[in-house]
């Protein structure tokens, strides 16, 4: 608490005992003043605070309001764009699927023409090798042939040779 400085002038003219009744009374009244004044303050304060939290209340549900609103309407958009969304890429996938299938029966008609061209060449290709081998068969058989008619032929020089040997050995062991 502050203190009251009471003037020399005063003081003597009172008296001490009065000074300090003086002060004490000063100060009491100084106490009650201040806390009468608190109160004021905070009564007004307190209304002051309560008309700024109910306009806050009241913007923040008109704020609230806006907000719903708004996103209702946004909701509202979106839902419609994905519709349409929905709706262009069905269709493009519709349009992709015929385009796929267009090329593959493209596909599959040049695979085929392919594959007979493949398989004639195949065949042509196994035809002339079929032809070669039976010309090389023919001739394997035509060497065959005379290789057994050579061999045969020495066997028979081997043969004659042999007996003649023999003849002639049994003449001379025979008198």
């Amino acid at each position: 608490m502050a203190m009251i400085n009471v003037p020399k002038a005063l003081r003597e003219h009172l008296g001490e005992n009065a000074v300090e009744a003086l002060v004490e009374v000063l100060n009491t009244n100084g106490v009650a003043l201040k806390n009468e004044i608190l109160t004021l303050v905070e009564e007004k304060f307190e209304r002051r605070l309560t008309e700024e939290m109910g306009k806050m209340r009241v913007e923040m549900a008109q704020g609230e309001s806006k907000l719903r609103q708004e996103m209702a309407q946004m909701h509202s958009g979106l839902r419609e764009e994905m519709a349409q969304m929905e709706s262009r890429l069905h269709q493009e996938m519709t349009e992709m699927e015929s385009r796929l299938r267009q090329e593959m029966t493209e596909m599959e008609s040049r695979l085929q023409q392919k594959i007979a061209q493949t398989e004639n060449k195949l065949r042509q290709e196994m035809t002339e090798m079929e032809s070669r081998l039976r010309q090389e068969i023919a001739s394997l058989k035509t060497d065959i042939a005379e290789r057994y008619a050579s061999t045969i032929k020495w066997m028979f020089v081997f043969w004659v040779g042999q007996i003649a040997i023999l003849v002639g050995l049994l003449l001379k062991l025979l008198p």
